[in-house]
C-alpha cells in the first residue's frame, strides 16, 4: 500500500523531473496574508521536502571568506579565534563569488583591500583557494570577488527580478561564527516579511556574525538576496512576535544587478583613497536616514501579520498536534524558584534527562500541574553534559526516542512546551556529526544567569510641556492597557520625556516586578500596572549577560537547528512532523541556533547508564 508521504514524494520527483529539476513553488507559498491549507502538515511536509533537497542542492556553492580583519574583531571561539570570518555565495560557474564590502573590501579600523587584492576563500569541502577582489559598493555594502584557480564551480542563479512576494519561505545560508571544518555552511529558514523601496526586503531568518554575505535563497535554491549590514529594521515599530530574533534587510536582486557592471569593472586607483572603498558618507546618510524612515512609518498592514513569521502563532499553531502529547513528558528544572533548564521524561518511575551544567545540586522539577518535586541526581556524563535526575513519583509518560539519525538538512523540527505547544520551530541547520575532543571529564557548573527586565514596548514622542506622547505600543505594555495617543507623565514617580527614560526606569527593575504608570488620556487621569518581563537573552557578551550557554559545542555527536530557545530552554526534547523525538536540545550556541544530542546517542548512553558504565555523581 502506498502511504500519502511515498505519493508526496512522487508527486515531487515527477514536478521536479518536468522542470528541468528545478522544484516549482506552490502557489500558497508566496501569497501575502493567504489562508493556511486545510492539512497543515501535509502542507508543511511538502516544504521540507523542498527545503531538503535545495539544501543539499546549494551547500556546495557556500563559500567561507577571508576578511582584513584585525584579531581584535575576529570571532573569540573560546579557545581560538575563527580564521574564516564570514560568508559569500559562488554566482558563476567561472567562479564570480558575490559577498559583502564590509567582508572582503573593508575591515574596520582603516583597514581595506583594492580591486586586484588577493584573499582566501574556502569551500564547502573544505578546499582553500585564492580569490581576486573585483569590485564593490560600501553605500549597499556589496562586493565581488573572482576565484583565482580556473575551473568549473558549482554555483547558483540569481531570482529573476520581481519574482519575490510577501509571505514567501525562504533559506539563509552562511557561516555564523565563521568557517568550521566538518561543519560547513549553515541553513536557517524564515519568511519574507517586507518589501519596499529604499529597503529592498526584510525576512526574519535566524542569522549571527560570520553570516555576512551569505545568501537569501528562494525554496528553488535562486539567490534572492544577500544581507545588508548597513539596514537594521530590529527597531522598527512593528508588532512582532515574540522571539522573532534574526529580523534583517537584504538588497535585492534588482540591486545587485543593477550594480552589476560597477562589481566587475571598479575603477582602480594607487591609493584607497582614490578607489571606491572609502563609503561616500553623505549618500550612505542619506539612505539610512531615508530607510529609517520608511521601517518606521511603515503600519502593520504592509509588512506580513505577526501570526505568519517563521515563529508566529498561526506557524507554530500547526505543530499543535504533535507537540501536544509530548507536554506531560516535559518537565521544568528549578534552582531555587527560577527555571534553569528543561527535563525529558525518559522514565514512568520518574527518571529525567537535562542539562548538567546548568542545574544546581538540589535540583527541584516542576511538573505540568505545578506540583513541584526534589529531585536527585544520579548519573552524570561530561562529556555529553548530560545528567539524570530521580524524582519520587510514578506513573509518568515517558518519551520514546528514535533510534534513526538525522542525516539530512533541512527536516523541520519544534520544541515543545510544558502546555501542549511548542517554544519555537525551525529546521535542521545542520546534519548529525562527529566532534573532534577532548571532551570535558568533570561537569562545571555554569555562573548563574541574573535575568534584565525587558524595556516596554512603547515609541513616542517627547512634549514640550512635558510628558511621551504614545505613538505604537506593542507586547506586555500594550497588554497592561497602554494605548496609543495616552501622554504617560511618570513610571513610579520618576518624569518620563522620551522613550528612553520609560527603558531607564525599567532597566533598575527585575522581571516580574511592575512599573506604576501614570499617564493622560482623553484629559483624564489613569493610572496603570506595567509588569516586566525578561529580556530573553543579551546577545553581546560585553553588555553584561550571557548569549549562549557556558557549555555550548563541544559534545561528542549533535545536529544542528534554528528553534530559538533561550538559554534556561535546554533539556527538553526536539520531535519532527512525524512526532517523533529525534533529539534533546544542549545547548544555546548563538542567535542562529541551538545543538541537539541526536536520539540515537542519546538511547546509546542510556544503555550505558543501565549498565553501569557511568559513575553515580555524589
Amino acid at each position: 500500500m502506498t502511504t500519502p508521504r511515498v505519493w508526496q514524494i512522487i508527486v515531487a520527483i515527477v514536478v521536479t523531473a518536468a522542470c528541468g529539476g528545478k522544484l516549482v513553488r506552490a502557489e500558497s507559498d508566496a501569497v501575502a496574508g493567504g489562508n493556511e491549507p486545510s492539512r497543515p502538515i501535509a502542507k508543511m511536509k511538502e516544504r521540507e521536502f523542498r527545503a531538503q533537497q535545495t539544501i543539499q542542492n546549494v551547500l556546495p556553492a557556500i563559500v567561507a571568506v577571508d576578511g582584513p580583519y584585525p584579531k581584535a574583531f575576529q570571532i573569540d571561539r573560546g579557545d581560538h579565534f575563527a580564521a574564516w570570518c564570514a560568508s559569500g555565495v559562488i554566482i558563476s560557474a567561472d567562479g564570480l563569488v558575490l559577498s559583502q564590502w564590509h567582508v572582503s573590501h573593508q575591515g574596520g579600523l582603516a583597514v581595506w583591500r583594492n580591486p586586484g587584492d588577493e584573499t582566501d576563500i574556502i569551500l564547502q569541502d573544505g578546499r582553500q583557494l585564492k580569490a581576486e577582489l573585483l569590485g564593490a559598493d560600501p553605500v549597499r555594502d556589496l562586493s565581488l570577488l573572482r576565484i583565482r584557480e580556473p575551473g568549473e564551480y558549482p554555483h547558483l542563479k540569481l531570482a529573476k527580478p520581481n519574482s519575490v512576494a510577501q509571505g514567501d519561505w525562504v533559506l539563509k545560508l552562511g557561516h555564523p561564527f565563521g568557517y568550521r571544518p566538518g561543519r560547513g555552511a549553515v541553513a536557517r529558514l524564515g519568511r519574507v516579511i517586507y518589501l519596499g523601496e529604499s529597503v529592498d526586503l526584510v525576512a526574519d531568518c535566524r542569522i549571527f556574525a560570520g553570516d555576512s554575505g551569505g545568501p537569501l535563497l528562494n525554496l528553488d535554491g535562486d539567490v534572492i538576496g544577500i544581507v545588508e549590514s548597513s539596514a537594521n529594521p530590529q527597531n522598527a515599530s512593528w508588532v512582532q512576535p515574540a522571539r522573532s530574533g534574526g529580523l534583517m534587510c537584504y538588497t535585492s536582486v534588482s540591486t545587485i544587478e543593477r550594480l552589476m557592471p560597477t562589481l566587475l569593472n571598479p575603477p582602480r586607483g594607487d591609493k584607497p583613497e582614490q578607489g571606491i572603498y572609502v563609503p561616500d558618507l553623505p549618500e550612505f546618510r542619506a539612505l539610512n536616514s531615508q530607510r529609517r524612515i520608511e521601517l518606521s512609518g511603515k503600519v502593520d498592514a504592509q509588512i506580513l501579520p505577526a501570526a505568519e513569521w517563521s515563529q508566529g502563532e498561526k506557524t507554530r499553531g500547526a505543530w499543535n498536534s504533535l507537540t501536544e502529547p509530548s507536554s506531560g513528558m516535559l518537565v521544568e528544572v528549578l534552582r531555587g524558584e527560577r527555571r534553569v533548564a528543561y527535563g525529558t521524561v525518559i522514565g514512568t518511575d520518574g527518571q529525567i534527562l537535562t542539562k548538567a551544567s546548568e542545574i544546581s545540586d538540589d535540583a527541584c522539577c516542576r511538573f505540568t500541574n505545578g506540583e513541584v518535586l526534589s529531585a536527585r541526581v544520579v548519573r552524570v556524563d561530561p562529556a555529553w553534559d548530560l545528567a539524570l535526575l530521580k524524582v519520587e513519583v510514578s506513573g509518568l509518560r515517558a518519551v520514546e526516542l528514535s533510534d534513526q539519525p538525522v542525516r539530512t538538512s533541512g527536516r523541520f523540527v519544534a520544541a515543545p512546551d510544558a502546555r501542549g505547544g511548542s517554544i519555537g520551530v525551525g529546521i535542521v541547520s545542520v546534519a548529525q556529526r562527529n566532534l573532534e575532543g577532548p571532551f570535558p571529564s568533570i561537569i562545571r557548573k555554569a555562573a548563574p544567569y541574573h535575568p534584565k527586565a525587558a524595556p516596554p514596548g512603547v515609541l513616542g514622542d517627547s512634549l514640550e510641556g512635558g510628558g511621551l506622547r504614545v505613538k505604537r505600543v506593542k507586547g506586555f505594555a500594550a497588554s497592561a492597557g497602554i494605548t496609543s495617543g495616552d501622554l504617560i507623565l511618570t513610571a513610579n514617580d520618576q518624569p518620563i520625556h522620551q522613550t528612553r527614560d520609560l527603558h531607564q526606569a525599567a532597566e533598575q527593575l527585575r522581571p516580574g516586578d511592575t512599573l506604576q504608570i501614570r499617564l493622560v488620556r482623553n484629559d483624564l487621569p489613569v493610572e496603570l500596572e506595567l509588569p516586566l518581563e525578561e529580556v530573553p537573552y543579551v546577545e553581546c557578551p560585553g553588555a553584561g549577560g550571557r548569549y549562549r550557554n557556558s557549555r555550548a559545542d563541544d559534545f561528542p555527536c549533535v545536529f544542528e537547528h534554528d528553534i530559538p530557545l533561550l538559554l534556561d530552554e535546554c533539556g527538553g526534547p526536539v520531535i519532527d512532523l512525524d512526532g517523533r523525538v529525534i533529539g534533546i536540545n544542549i545547548a544555546r550556541v548563538g542567535e542562529h541556533g541551538c545543538m541537539a544530542i541526536p536520539a540515537d546517542c542519546i538511547k546509546s548512553i542510556l544503555l550505558r547508564w543501565k549498565h553501569g558504565d557511568a559513575a553515580p555523581t555524589k
